[in-house]
C-alpha cells in the first residue's frame, strides 16, 4: 500500500485535534506521516501536539494565513504518494484510511476521493454534492431558496438522488475529510489561496474535473465529522468569509456573459443573506443575554 501523508490545518483545535491524531494514528496497515499547519493558535493547542505524539510534525505560521494557504504549506512539507487533510473535529474510524488508499490505487483516474461523513448523533452528514449550476446559486444565496426549498435545482444540487450506500463519481467532496493523490493535486497548482475560509475544497474538485481527474464517494470508508470549529469561536468571522468564498467561486467559474446580467442579482442575494443570517446571530446573542440576566439573583 502506498505511503500516504495527513495534514492537519489547526487553528485552536483544543482537545478535537488531539483526539483527531489519536484516531489517525491508529489506523492500520499503512505507512503514514502526519503533519499539523498551526495557524497562529493562542491554546496550547500546537504545544500539546509536540508533547503528546513526538511523531507528528508541527509548522507554525505563527499567524492565521486562512485555510487553503495553510493546506499548501502542509502538503509541500510531506513526501507521501497520497495526501489526507483533515480538519481538527474530524475523527477516522476504523480502517478508514487504507479503504480510501485502497480505492485510490484502484481507480487510477481518482484525483480526490471522500468518505462518508457521520454527525455526532450518528445521522449522516452530506459532504458530496454537484457544481452549483447558475439556476442553483441564485436560488441557493438569495431568499428564494425560503420560497422555493424543493425546486429541482436545488434538489439536483444537494444530490437528493445520490444512492448513499455505494461508491459513485461525483462533483465534490467536503475538505472536512478528503484524500488527494499529489499528482493531481500538484497538477492543478493546489488550494487557491484567494478561498481564506470555505469553498475552497468545491474550488479544487472543479480545477481537478478540468484537469481530467475523477472525484470519488467513498461510503464505506467513515468519518466522524463535529462541523462549525470556526463559526462558534468567531461566528461573524466565518460568516463573512463563507460569503466572500462564494462570491470568489462565481466569478472564478460562471461564464462572463452570465455574469454580465446574473451577477448583480447573485451578489445582492450574498450580501442579502450575509445580512440576514448576521441580524439573526446578533438577536440570538441578545436573547441569550438577556436570559441570562434574568436568572440572575
Amino acid at each position: 500500500m502506498s505511503a500516504v501523508s495527513a495534514v492537519v490545518v489547526n487553528w485552536n483545535g483544543g482537545t478535537e485535534l488531539i483526539e483527531c491524531i489519536k484516531a489517525l494514528l491508529s489506523q492500520e496497515g499503512v505507512e503514514l506521516e502526519v503533519v499539523v499547519v498551526d495557524n497562529g493558535s493562542t491554546d496550547g493547542s500546537a504545544d500539546l501536539v509536540e508533547v503528546r505524539f513526538p511523531q507528528v510534525k508541527v509548522v507554525r505560521n505563527g499567524r492565521n494565513l486562512g485555510y487553503a494557504k495553510a493546506a499548501n504549506i502542509g502538503v509541500g512539507a510531506t513526501r507521501g504518494e497520497h495526501v489526507l487533510l483533515l480538519n481538527p473535529d474530524t475523527r477516522l474510524l476504523p480502517e478508514a484510511l487504507p479503504l480510501l488508499i485502497s480505492f485510490m490505487e484502484s481507480h487510477p483516474d481518482a484525483g480526490a476521493l471522500g468518505p462518508k461523513l457521520i454527525n455526532p448523533n450518528g445521522s449522516l452528514q452530506p459532504s458530496c454534492r454537484r457544481f452549483p449550476p447558475l439556476g442553483a446559486t441564485f436560488l441557493r444565496h438569495t431568499p428564494l431558496e425560503l420560497l422555493f426549498p424543493s425546486h429541482p435545482f436545488l434538489k439536483r444540487y444537494l444530490m437528493f438522488d445520490l444512492d448513499r450506500t455505494r461508491p459513485a463519481e461525483v462533483d465534490w467532496v467536503s475538505g472536512a475529510c478528503i484524500l488527494l493523490r499529489r499528482e493531481a493535486f500538484e497538477e492543478v497548482g493546489g488550494f487557491d489561496e484567494r478561498y481564506f475560509l470555505y469553498s475552497e475544497d468545491v474550488d479544487l474538485c472543479l480545477r481537478l474535473k478540468k484537469a481530467g481527474w475523477k472525484v470519488y464517494y467513498v461510503p464505506h470508508a467513515k468519518a466522524f465529522h463535529i462541523g462549525g470549529h470556526a463559526s462558534e469561536r468567531r461566528p461573524v468571522f466565518s460568516l463573512y468569509h463563507a460569503h466572500r468564498s462564494m462570491w470568489l467561486f462565481f466569478r472564478a467559474h460562471h461564464r462572463k456573459s452570465a455574469l454580465w446580467w446574473l451577477g448583480p442579482f447573485v451578489l445582492v442575494g450574498i450580501l442579502g443573506r450575509f445580512l440576514v443570517v448576521l441580524l439573526t446571530l446578533a438577536v440570538r446573542r441578545l436573547l441569550r443575554r438577556r436570559g441570562r440576566d434574568a436568572m440572575a439573583p
